[in-house]
């Protein structure tokens, strides 16, 4: 206690003295804050100084462009697309300067390097490093926009970011442009990025290192397409979309090598497919209100009724050689699949077309009042595939007494269906079917279901599985529309129906390496009405015992000698279209009294 207060009163005394001592200094306090504030920001500056301020950079000096304009070189990918973007960029340099802007691929010869110190604007996914780095900063459905070292690097992991992105360049460039030193300077720390596709960033991100494609498919859909992933990785990512999606249903697409799932959160839905022939892993993301598929019950069970399988034939005017596609399958509850139809009936009088199928459907309907379609498939959208459904849609108050439940196709995204070389406006052709389509969707009667591979439907006592559709191929351009066509399987009374539409080589090339001879069928609709072209391995593989061929009576010979149709002549026993309605009776077996053949009327 004596401590204490000894020590309280050396404190006192102690500041008595500081007081005293103040009051005797000169009044200068004002000059030594100022001094003292001086010293402080001196201490700031000379830390400021320490880092490095990011300088511009001259995209274009003096009217010079510094500059080199950098797009992917894989011609057989979507990615070429950026050839096009990264042409856009180049042409406003040369508008706001004048400047000759060089353009280039990024294709490094075997044993080199990219040179990293060239000034280069590198467009969509190149394969320069400084593009991975840049975009790794960002989820699939992002772009971004900054410098990586002396690139500008302008990506995103799909067309539809890479279109904005582009865009957004634009602005930058005008943004930096002086015209008084015919100059664009940009920001060394320039950084920009945004989300174009917030969907897509819901899918984990693959490690680095793996090949990828992201397309964008149509219908909201998105179709990831990874190589040299292996079934362990695959299912190693799979864990990862187990933590925001729920697992729906999963198995085989008719053999182990070729697996499927499928997964949900409510609002999206993730079909996953991993093959094996090439180590490959495709995540499909859409959403889950623009596919019906996602909600549709299966409802299996046999009727009264025996199931029959009808070739309808349906041909042009004036012309005795082409046929369009129609097949219908009678299910034992009375209710009807139907693939494709054609042609386009506004060519005809009546819609002739349109009413041969409802006829053929009236007079094998239980009650043909009430007629009930439960299943429509378009194998892809050719007039001659789609044309009465096209017919149907637009007149509906013609049909009264027919009710489609079901409508299955799959529909590209405008960016694919501008890669077709070989039909001008597809993209608007595409557009315009789903405007009709939706005629029928509205009432309320019909749902629309986007097909993609593992799909499987139960109708009565069949079951019907999608084997390919353009997912498998979406990452490549389009090139030839016949190559949207989706293949399905059909099962039912004990048989087997391969439905190809007008499936090409490139397609059958695809499912002969998932499927092999698992491809196996009782029935097979002979690709692209037996024109072709297509891979003679297929209907090897296909090996079935009677083939059905959408053929006019002028070219039912003549498709002998197609290298692809000589397998099925040898070894099938071949059933033509012709101007005919023929109808089997399941199951078949070869007899003539399982068999009907009704000669159609010519359209006229």
């Amino acid at each position: 206690m004596l401590q204490a207060k000894k020590l309280l009163s050396l404190l006192l005394l102690l500041s008595m003295l500081l007081s005293l001592f103040a009051a005797c200094t000169p009044n200068n306090n004002e000059d030594e804050s100022t001094d003292t504030e001086t010293e402080t920001e001196t201490e700031t500056e000379t830390e400021t100084e320490t880092e490095p301020v990011p300088e511009d950079v001259k995209i274009v000096d003096a009217g010079a462009a510094e500059f080199t304009v950098v797009y992917p070189f894989d011609y057989d990918n979507l990615s070429f697309v950026a050839k096009d973007y990264a042409e856009q960029i180049a042409q406003e340099i040369r508008r706001l300067t004048q400047a000759t802007v060089k353009q280039k691929d990024d294709y490094v010869p075997k044993n080199e390097t990219h040179d990293a110190s060239a000034p280069e604007i590198l467009v969509g996914l190149t394969s320069y490093a400084e593009t991975s780095e840049l975009l790794g900063t960002v989820g699939y459905g992002d772009y971004a926009i900054g410098f990586v070292g002396k690139k500008l690097v302008v990506t995103a992991s799909t067309t539809t970011a890479l279109s904005v992105a582009t865009t957004k360049v634009l602005e930058i460039l005008n943004e930096g442009y002086s015209k008084g030193e015919n100059s664009i300077s940009l920001p060394g720390d320039l950084y920009v990025t945004e989300t174009v596709v917030p969907m897509l960033n819901k899918l984990p991100k693959y490690e680095a290192g793996n090949s990828f494609s992201l397309t964008d498919a149509g219908d909201g859909s998105y179709v990831l397409a990874v190589g040299k992933v292996d079934l362990e990785a695959h299912n190693a990512y799979l864990e990862l979309i187990k933590a925001t999606f729920t697992l729906k249903e999963e198995h085989n697409i008719l053999n182990d090598d070729n697996q499927y799932a499928l997964y949900t959160n409510g609002t999206e839905a993730v079909t996953a497919i991993h093959t094996t022939y090439n180590n490959a892993s495709r995540i499909i993301i859409e959403p889950i209100a623009s596919n019906g598929y996602y909600t549709y019950e299966n409802k299996s069970g046999a009727g009264s009724n025996a199931p029959l399988l009808i070739q309808v034939g349906l041909n042009p005017a004036g012309s005795e050689t082409q046929n369009g596609m129609c097949y219908v399958v009678r299910l034992s509850n009375g209710k009807f699949m139907i693939w494709d139809g054609g042609h386009d009936d506004t060519a005809y009088k009546e819609g002739q077309n349109c009413q041969r199928l409802m006829n053929v459907l009236k007079g094998y309907a239980p009650n043909p009042s009430n007629i009930r379609i439960a299943c429509w498939l378009i194998t892809h959208p050719h007039t001659d595939h789609i044309g009465v459904l096209q017919y149907f849609c637009n007149n509906l108050s013609k049909f009264p007494g027919v009710t489609v439940e079901n409508i299955l196709l799959n529909l590209p995204s405008d960016i694919q269906a501008m890669q077709d070389t070989s039909s001008d406006g597809l993209e608007v052709k595409m557009n315009k079917y789903r405007d009709v389509i939706k005629k029928l969707t509205d009432k309320g009667t019909t749902v629309l279901h986007k097909s993609h591979p593992g799909q499987v439907y139960e109708f009565a006592d069949a079951k019907l599985e999608i084997l390919y559709s353009h997912d498998m191929r979406a990452e490549k351009p389009l090139k030839e529309s016949n190559n949207l066509s989706i293949v399905s399987k059909l099962t039912i009374a004990g048989q087997t129906i391969l439905f190809n539409g007008d499936t090409h080589t490139r397609s059958n090339e695809v499912m002969i390496n998932m499927y092999g001879k698992d491809l196996k069928v009782d029935f097979y609709q002979a690709p692209h009405h037996g024109y072709g072209p297509n891979d003679t391995r297929y209907p090897l593989n296909a090996a079935p015992k009677y083939t059905l061929i959408p053929i006019g009576p002028d070219d039912a010979d003549g498709v002998k000698k197609n290298a692809w149709m000589t397998y099925l002549f040898s070894n099938s026993k071949i059933y033509n279209a012709l101007f005919n309605t023929t109808v089997f009776l399941l199951p078949f077996d070869g007899q003539e009294s399982s068999l009907r053949v009704v000669a159609n009327a010519k359209i006229q």
